[in-house]
């Protein structure tokens, strides 16, 4: 298993502090877009909004069964091809 960033490991172990910490900079920007322009501040609420959308869209996929073998046998080819794709574009753009 990875070694976590020290910042991941505190927010596991206390996820209440880092909620707390979150909605504090959320709270933060919002003040600061708004010391700025109101329509940066509706832009920043926006993105909240539609943050939160694709946290639901995720959690909504997530919680779906991984279908039958023969599914899941084409999902774990297209994902390796896609590894090796993005594997050769890496290594390509490498000095």
């Amino acid at each position: 298993m990875h070694a976590q960033a020290p910042l991941v490991a505190a927010a596991r172990a206390n996820p209440g502090a880092a909620k707390a910490a979150a909605a504090a900079a959320v709270l933060l920007a919002l003040l600061a877009g708004l010391r700025v322009s109101p329509v940066i501040a509706a832009v920043l609420v926006v993105c909240l909004v539609m943050l939160g959308v694709a946290f639901r869209l995720a959690a909504y996929v997530l919680e779906k069964d991984e279908g039958t073998a023969d599914m899941q046998e084409v999902g774990a080819s297209m994902l390796g091809r896609l590894c090796d794709y993005a594997a050769a574009a890496v290594c390509n753009d490498a000095p």
